[in-house]
């Protein structure tokens, strides 16, 4: 007599993660995380049914929206092997990255396959560790260039709206039209219009104009890892005008869009 066999459910997957420090390198790109995985998967003749993703999210935090549905998937039984770019992309801490070949492997029974061939402990934990000095190396170069942006004062970011970058001087610049829209923007919300009215006017949605109403860019300040500090660039607004904008109550109306934020503006050392 024939035993029926019952259908086998478990599949092969891919997990990809991109970190904030990753995203310059486009290797780590997540299309290419998951075209290299299911090369590889075809190559082994793993179809693969499912990709789990984790974007802008740190490999030394195994919290992660993604990782843990992989998690939850292949402890109801429906994973049978996991591919993933290097192994740095489920941990870049030694401690973690054990626990979870323990799970994964021994205690659920699903294969973890790296695209760079290596498997063997030893391996697999030089590869993770030197993944972390790769950041860290990398997290204190740019933190050596903002600090030197710093005591330039050449800007971190992009423009806003109403600037554009001199790569000449390396500074801010106004920009024709758009900067003249940032001071009737200003000069609307001084007057007493709501946000509301002012964002019908300039065709922009409101959350772009509180934001413009709050950046202090527009003073002549550059923003370094949150903190600001002054800037070479051409203000675009005066200080007092940009604090009676931030005012819960301007001439006539009251701040009825959003929610006013107290704002303290550097002090600028005299000359």
């Amino acid at each position: 007599m024939q035993t029926e066999q019952k259908p086998n459910n478990r599949r092969a997957v891919v997990y990809v993660r991109l970190s904030a420090d990753d995203s310059t390198n486009p290797s780590f790109s997540p299309m290419n995380q998951e075209k290299l995985c299911k090369e590889y998967a075809n190559r082994l003749g793993d179809p693969i049914s499912a990709v789990y993703k984790d974007i802008n999210r740190s490999g030394a935090n195994i919290e992660r929206p993604g990782f843990l549905r992989l998690i939850n998937d292949a402890k109801k039984g429906m994973i049978s092997k996991v591919f993933i770019k290097d192994w740095s992309r489920l941990t870049r801490n030694i401690s973690d990255l054990r626990m979870i070949r323990k799970l994964l492997e021994k205690d659920l029974g699903v294969e973890i396959v790296s695209t760079d061939g290596l498997t063997d402990d030893k391996s697999v934990d030089i590869s993770t560790l030197s993944s972390d000095w790769v950041v860290q190396e990398s997290r204190k170069k740019q933190e050596q260039i903002h600090d030197l942006k710093k005591q330039e004062q050449i800007p971190c970011s992009r423009p806003p709206f109403g600037y554009k970058m001199s790569k000449k001087y390396k500074m801010f610049i106004p920009d024709g039209d758009k900067a003249v829209s940032i001071k009737e923007i200003f000069e609307q919300r001084d007057g007493g219009s709501t946000i509301t009215e002012i964002a019908m006017d300039f065709k922009m949605n409101i959350t772009t104009i509180y934001n413009i109403l709050q950046n202090k860019t527009y003073l002549g300040f550059n923003c370094y890892k949150g903190e600001w500090s002054k800037g070479r660039h051409e203000p675009l607004i005066d200080e007092e005008t940009f604090k009676r904008c931030q005012k819960e109550k301007t001439k006539e109306r009251t701040w009825k869009n959003n929610t006013p934020v107290k704002i303290e503006l550097p002090k600028i050392p005299s000359s």
